[in-house]
């Protein structure tokens, strides 16, 4: 499907950044807005990510990108901040600073609208009445996670979605360990004609259409440095490449590449280039969908 284009600007992300402390206490630029807008200007288009933060916190970890995509902050005396511990696959989180609720009343037209929460300060209702973007991408990660309020440990909680609301997605993209909180969500969008994924990291991924599941295997990724954000560029590769009137099959594929090219480094800077994805699409062999 090729969507209808209404705007200069290409490409909205919707959600806070983030700094990650590191196990050895550094700090590092994180976020699904982030990630997402830098993989969608690398792609060739306008991108902007809007969210809450304190500007004085965000900009030297910003100022490397700012060249590359905008970062529209709504003013806020905290930055939000996780601090991560990973072992092999598994990740453990704590939320030890909150920025608040990003305000949606007055958000800029976009042809792509990538609703993008870590940590709830997105009220998806609210954007269900004037959301008349073309194709609207949601990953919903931050809509389920709650935090204890004594140490800020982050845990996963099921959430349902006002029937408004699902009509609206385009496409929703979700891991393997948040799908079985979100399946009203899966299977409504799927419902009304969208695309629903479950990541599934080296084992590729699933997608739920109108017509059933299929699986698709994932492009294998090496180096392995750090796979955080590798889901965020999948998200917005595959919204992009949707938009342009991809196939399904090549569109999951590229984004699949996207993921896979974004582990080879630590933070933003590891993500791919449109130049890149599309050599690694034309010279790997194509792996089989089922």
């Amino acid at each position: 499907m090729r969507y209808e284009r209404i705007a200069v600007l290409d490409y909205l992300a919707l959600g806070n950044p983030t700094l990650d402390v590191q196990q050895e206490g550094s700090l590092v630029l994180g976020g699904t807005a982030v990630y997402s807008a830098l993989q969608a200007a690398r792609l060739g288009l306008h991108a902007v990510a809007v969210g809450r933060g304190n500007e004085a916190d965000v900009a030297p970890y910003w100022r490397p990108y700012a060249n590359e995509a905008d970062l529209r902050l709504q003013p806020s005396a905290e930055t939000t901040t996780f601090r991560n511990v990973s072992e092999d696959d598994a990740r453990e989180q704590w939320l030890t600073a909150w920025a608040g609720e990003i305000d949606v009343s007055q958000l800029p037209d976009s042809d792509i609208l990538h609703i993008a929460p870590v940590a709830q300060e997105v009220a998806v209702d609210q954007l269900s009445a004037a959301c008349l973007t073309p194709l609207v991408c949601l990953t919903p990660q931050g809509l389920i996670r709650r935090w204890d309020s004594e140490d800020g440990r982050i845990g996963l909680e099921a959430r349902s979605f006002a029937p408004a609301v699902l009509p609206l997605v385009d496409v929703v993209v979700v891991s393997e360990l948040e799908a079985p909180y979100l399946g009203q969500l899966l299977a409504g969008v799927a419902g009304h004609g969208g695309l629903s994924v479950v990541t599934r990291g080296r084992r590729g991924c699933e997608v739920l259409t109108r017509d059933g599941w299929s699986e698709f295997a994932a492009e294998p990724a090496s180096p392995m440095v750090d796979a955080t954000g590798a889901g965020d560029c999948f998200a917005a590769a595959l919204a992009v490449e949707m938009f342009l009137g991809r196939p399904v099959p090549d569109a999951i594929r590229l984004a699949s590449i996207a993921a896979a090219l974004s582990v080879r480094g630590q933070g933003p800077g590891a993500i791919g280039t449109r130049p890149e994805i599309m050599r690694e699409f034309a010279t790997r062999p194509t792996r089989s969908a089922t």
